[in-house]
């Protein structure tokens, strides 16, 4: 089984291949979870491979991870927990669906195909499958969006939420308000209540992106896009007494494998923030236009590569460039008006 194909930066991944490392059970496990494009089925298929060839451990207990005995144990519990909330989902009994469309994680709409509401899963299948159909994106580019279908209960408030891909196969599973508490902390805190060191081949100052985000900036929410890397929650792990409180004690989730750097709002203005998690981070290789050239400047001068006062000038032209783009687009003055302000050249008499 080749673990490495479920990660899903192609540059971790290219890293962790050169440096031939060996993963142990928990984290395969982990990565076969988070794979972005990797169906049900297939993640099933990877688990019962890590349970029949791979020696078994325990999981350390951690803040918001309880201990377990057996990783193997857990990922047959996990997987029969699956494969009762995939048959609650398709139970046609007082069943009623909705779909939403989510691109780069933020909510677009609510899925419409003649209707809204979908009284039986064919049905909803077939909305799913129309709507994809009709998407012109390239399906290889398909991974920043998803369809998800929600199963409605009309006697509980409880919903089960599958996320699909691009050819219409369930890719996860997720549960509301579940009545019943006998798979709870596996639903609500096992996977993501996990942490992990990966070796990576980012540095300070490398001009990175999330698979599958958009690169535009903040347009599709905050920490989105170009991002000009300053390090990751790891690397300010060098104290090695600290750094056991991950490895070894309680400390760590899902959040903390963070990564900071610089991003944008779409005038150009930059900002530091954090997000996570750092394992799908790939390099940025397209070209920068416009107002995101100052992300490559900004990447120049944390290289040491320019000094503060280049950039500057550079930041400096490229926002008024920006400004000038988002007056002639979006403000509506006149010809006239922009040359009585003096924002162009008044016409020579004579």
């Amino acid at each position: 089984m080749n673990i490495y194909r479920f990660i899903n930066s192609k540059d971790i991944r290219k890293h962790l291949e050169d440096l031939n490392y060996g993963f142990n059970a928990l984290e395969a496990a982990w990565l076969v979870y988070q794979c972005r494009n990797a169906v049900l089925d297939e993640k099933n298929e990877a688990w019962r491979w890590i349970i029949d060839n791979m020696p078994d451990m325990e999981v350390r207990a951690k803040i918001n991870c309880s201990y377990r005995e057996s990783i193997h144990d857990t990922l047959r519990v996990y997987m029969e927990m699956n494969d009762d909330i995939l048959e609650m989902f398709s139970d046609p009994r007082d069943a009623v669906y909705t779909c939403r469309y989510y691109e780069n994680g933020s909510e677009v709409g609510v899925l419409r195909h003649e209707r809204e509401v979908f009284f039986s899963l064919d049905d909803c299948i077939k909305a799913i499958r129309a709507f994809l159909d009709d998407d012109e994106t390239d399906t290889e580019n398909r991974c920043s969006y998803n369809v998800t279908a929600i199963r409605h209960f009309r006697d509980k408030d409880m919903k089960i939420i599958a996320k699909y891909d691009s050819n219409c196969r369930v890719i996860a599973l997720d549960v509301y308000n579940n009545p019943n508490d006998k798979y709870d902390e596996l639903l609500t805190g096992f996977f993501d209540g996990l942490w992990f060191d990966f070796p990576t081949p980012f540095k300070k100052g490398d001009l990175v992106h999330k698979v599958g985000d958009d690169l535009r900036g903040h347009a599709f929410g905050l920490c989105s896009g170009v991002c000009v890397l300053t390090s990751l929650f790891t690397w300010g792990l060098t104290d090695e007494e600290k750094r056991k409180h991950y490895t070894e004690g309680r400390s760590g989730d899902i959040t903390d494998m963070t990564y900071y750097g610089y991003f944008q709002d779409e005038d150009g203005t930059l900002y530091h923030e954090c997000s996570w998690t750092y394992m799908d981070l790939e390099y940025h290789r397209e070209p920068l236009e416009g107002v995101q050239r100052v992300c490559k400047a900004l990447s120049s001068l944390l290289k040491d590569e320019i000094d503060i006062g280049l950039f500057s000038l550079a930041n400096r032209q490229f926002i008024l460039e920006k400004q000038e783009e988002i007056i002639k687009e979006h403000c509506h003055f006149t010809e006239e008006d922009l040359r009585l302000a003096g924002l162009i050249d008044s016409e020579q008499e004579g």
